[in-house]
């Protein structure tokens, strides 16, 4: 091991000395100070945190760590895919002679789910390895659990209230849904302070009402809501504006949701008569809203729809149980 092989007045050239290592070699000093050492390094990943799959909507990865070596460090490096196998190098500095902070920059990410693998090796030969799985959806997009573990949304009042006639009305389209989430009485639900929340509307289409047209998705990061007793993500500008999960019964949380300063059907709206698009906005009987946690919680529920207040530039959908 490294303590008996140098001296404490040579730490400090120790500290400088084995990061070159990671690019040079371990050479013949290293390779007889080591040649007891049977110990693999110690890899830990400090960041991003995550309690499962980490969802992102970036498409590459900054990974920051720690690792603990007591012999000299030879190579480290990462490594991500199958077919092909990318892979990539890693910076490290120290402060402490058997202490490193590593960080593997900017490694690209394929849509779906992959296994990120930092691997080190010692003077000695021994190999410690590191994995982390890395969910990327790209922005738009919501990675769906399978169709029989959604649970169900029940929707009390909804309300669309859609703009249109002129470039001025664009981007002030707004929603609001007051429901429940079910769940079983001994499901234990907790706040998705540490996951993503994905909240999801799509409406069926007029003419065919088995294909369903997304209106509007929106992800909120996790870590942007903390708390302890309720979820409440508040923020002012377009999109999301309010978003509540909060226990209510043994089987429901109570669930609110409004957005504002959105577009739900910017292409329609682009492409039609003022006419021709109200007319079609009238026609949707029905809207769909989901919100995930994490990747593999889901509620989902229907609520029907009828047409409500009008005007020249306005046209509302509205449901109230």
């Amino acid at each position: 091991m490294l303590k008996k092989c140098f001296s404490i007045n040579s730490r400090l050239f120790l500290m400088v000395a084995i990061f070159a290592i990671l690019s040079l070699g371990s050479g013949v000093y290293a390779q007889e100070c080591c040649v007891n050492d049977v110990n693999e390094p110690q890899i830990s990943i400090t960041s991003p945190l995550s309690d499962g799959p980490y969802q992102t909507e970036q498409p590459s990865i900054t990974l920051k760590g720690e690792l603990d070596e007591d012999c000299a460090i030879q190579s480290m490096f990462w490594q991500v895919g199958v077919d092909p196998v990318v892979t990539g190098s890693v910076s490290g500095s120290t402060s402490n002679w058997l202490g490193w902070l590593w960080e593997a920059g900017d490694i690209p990410l394929q849509e779906g789910t992959q296994t990120i693998t930092v691997v080190a090796r010692d003077a000695a030969g021994n190999i410690g390895e590191k994995t982390f799985e890395v969910v990327y959806t790209p922005p738009g997009q919501t990675p769906q659990p399978p169709a029989d573990s959604a649970k169900v949304l029940e929707q009390k009042k909804t309300k669309i209230t859609f703009y249109f006639g002129s470039p001025d009305y664009d981007d002030l389209d707004r929603m609001s849904v007051v429901g429940y989430l079910k769940k079983d009485s001994e499901d234990v639900f907790e706040m998705p302070f540490d996951k993503d929340v994905t909240a999801k509307v799509e409406v069926p289409e007029p003419g065919d009402p088995s294909v369903m047209r997304q209106i509007f998705t929106q992800t909120i990061p996790a870590g942007t809501v903390s708390g302890t007793t309720k979820y409440r993500y508040v923020k002012s500008g377009g999109g999301i504006r309010e978003m509540v999960f909060q226990s209510s019964t043994s089987t429901q949380l109570y669930f609110y949701l409004y957005i504002e300063s959105s577009n739900f059907l910017p292409d329609l709206k682009a492409f039609m008569t003022v006419e021709a698009y109200q007319n079609y906005i009238k026609s949707i009987q029905s809207c769909t809203v989901s919100v995930q946690a994490g990747q593999d919680i889901l509620w989902s529920g229907p609520a029907p729809l009828t047409p409500g207040t009008y005007s020249e530039h306005k046209q509302e959908l509205t449901y109230n149980r």
